[in-house]
């Protein structure tokens, strides 16, 4: 366990948020550093395991885990450890689940993931819900607030650490008197996001924890607007189609594509896609195969253009 520190000031909170990307993700003493310039850093390591190969795009980063480096080629559990270095004034809150503890102070909690061994123990899987993941919110003085989904994951028989700025946000008082969430980033503002509700839903315990700490009054602060990426039509294949990515979780490994001709959004896995994860408000070639419930489609064959 390592304790949190506390790093010196960072100004302008609102306006380094407001850009997705603007993290950096870097390997650090055999670590992975996720490093925001308005919020601080938060480390993390996996006991025993080498890391390596980082990778980020957009709101997502992701790292390799060899698994040649420990002495057991085939574990019942990997276990994830973290250490918070924040900027000042920057509470921070560890979520598994429903649960919420205040860490600021104190060390987050080690993850141990389960690993489940298939096919003659050669395909490792370790989805399961509340269980694979936690979610640690970072929240600034004014009621700006980012939450980070780190989970450890498995794609085609290897092993990853998974990043994601699940959801970038400020806390409003409206004139109702009452104090919600409007988006920061603006790949949480697609169509039909409802990002108050998300908020409520996906950190509910957020709400009255903030309103003992800060939020600014409605009219002050504008939401961000959906910006999906523009570009010249593409020369398509076949039954090819164009669409935009409005929201995709590198733990569910799923997400949604919206068709650019329909505007219907369709369903898409992660293993119809080219890429580890897709992006927010990218632009992407997929084409449509039945889904597994009749009368349903998927994406299928997704790259990012």
């Amino acid at each position: 366990m390592v304790t949190t520190r506390v790093l010196s000031a960072c100004a302008a909170v609102v306006a380094a948020m407001g850009r997705e990307g603007a993290a950096q993700w870097a390997f650090r003493n055999g670590n992975m550093v996720y490093s925001h310039p308005a919020l601080g850093e938060i480390e993390i390591g996996v006991t025993g395991r080498e890391i390596f190969a980082p990778e980020s795009d957009g709101p997502n980063h992701s790292a390799s885990i060899n698994m040649d480096a420990g002495e057991d080629q085939h574990p019942a559990k990997l276990s994830l450890t973290f250490a918070a270095h924040l900027a000042e004034g920057i509470k921070l809150l560890h979520y598994v689940g429903s649960a919420m503890t205040d860490v600021t102070t104190g060390a987050i909690p080690q993850l141990d993931v389960e690993v489940t061994w298939k096919r003659g123990e050669t395909v490792p899987y370790t989805r399961k819900t509340d269980a694979d993941n936690i979610d640690l919110l970072l929240l600034a003085p004014n009621g700006a607030f980012l939450v980070l989904q780190i989970s450890l994951v498995t794609r085609d028989g290897s092993f990853y650490i998974c990043c994601q700025e699940k959801y970038g946000g400020q806390l409003v008082h409206g004139a109702d008197g009452n104090v919600g969430g409007i988006p920061v980033y603006s790949g949480n503002a697609y169509p039909g996001s409802g990002f108050a509700k998300n908020c409520h839903t996906n950190a509910g315990s957020l709400i009255p924890y903030a309103q003992r700490i800060g939020y600014v009054k409605e009219g002050e602060f504008t939401a961000a607007q959906w910006n999906p990426e523009d570009g010249e039509d593409m020369t398509l294949m076949g039954t090819e189609e164009m669409g935009i990515v409005t929201w995709f979780n590198m733990v569910l490994g799923i997400g949604f594509i919206r068709c650019r001709d329909s505007e219907k959004d369709i369903f898409v896995h992660f293993s119809k896609i080219e890429e580890f994860a897709l992006r927010p408000e990218a632009r992407v070639v997929f084409k449509q195969i039945p889904g597994q419930k009749p009368g349903t489609t998927q994406a299928s064959e997704v790259r990012m253009v």
